[in-house]
């Protein structure tokens, strides 16, 4: 596992911390697996057989 680093930007002359360990975020994952999980929606009409539908 990486360190993380106490590093000086020399544009804003803050101190930063690099985190390499952090690198993945929630923004980064894949939209087939988004896809995936919504295809899965048991209330999805799609999945219903029409002679399990009831007419009122």
């Amino acid at each position: 596992m990486l360190k993380s680093e106490i590093r000086k930007d020399y544009l804003s002359d803050q101190q930063v911390i690099i985190t390499p360990g952090r690198a993945k975020r929630p923004r980064d994952i894949k939209e087939q697996t988004i896809i995936s999980r919504m295809s899965d929606c048991p209330f999805c009409l799609e999945k219903i057989n029409p002679k399990n539908i009831v007419d009122k």
